[in-house]
């Protein structure tokens, strides 16, 4: 495949993970701040915990599932107002994870198909033997409804972090 050939699905693509990751580290941002808010009572120690342990230590799920205890623990009735959003925050994460570290598809298949229906395709291969595990295919509409997913994700958070 020449580099020609890959350009329109490369121009497609790039923005779609740029806005999921770049929307997403601001919904780290606010898992951060709820957790400090609930364990910390001083600045020092504040900035201690995210610079010390939640940025370097902890990886996002593990953040959220911090989250998610604090959340089920102290906020009970908040998410009864908001039953989806605990699962909403997971599948945001884990599709963070799938736009941050899956291959674009450039195969002559997924040019074709990128031509015809204006979809991308982003895959997945295993560790250890390289072989393919799973692929996700994006259109605009896909796109477009999880980045409100990651939206409304954010709304709550402010809620509670900020």
């Amino acid at each position: 495949m020449s580099l020609e050939e890959q350009q329109p699905i490369t121009t497609a693509i790039v923005p779609m993970r740029g806005d999921i990751i770049e929307n997403v580290t601001y919904l780290e941002y606010l898992f951060h701040l709820y957790i400090v808010k609930h364990f910390c009572t001083d600045d020092i120690k504040s900035k201690e915990m995210v610079s010390l342990i939640l940025g370097p230590s902890v990886e996002l799920m593990n953040e959220y599932k911090i989250v998610r205890y604090l959340l089920e623990t102290y906020n009970k009735a908040l998410l009864e107002s908001n039953k989806s959003i605990l699962a909403d925050m997971q599948k945001v994460i884990e599709h963070r994870n799938i736009f941050a570290h899956w291959i674009t598809d450039y195969s002559p298949e997924a040019i074709h198909q990128f031509k015809k229906n204006n979809v991308v395709r982003l895959v997945h291969f295993k560790r250890t033997s390289g072989e393919f595990a799973n692929s996700l295919v994006i259109d605009v509409a896909y796109f477009s409804d999880l980045l409100k997913k990651i939206w409304d994700c954010i709304k709550f958070m402010e809620k509670v972090a900020l």
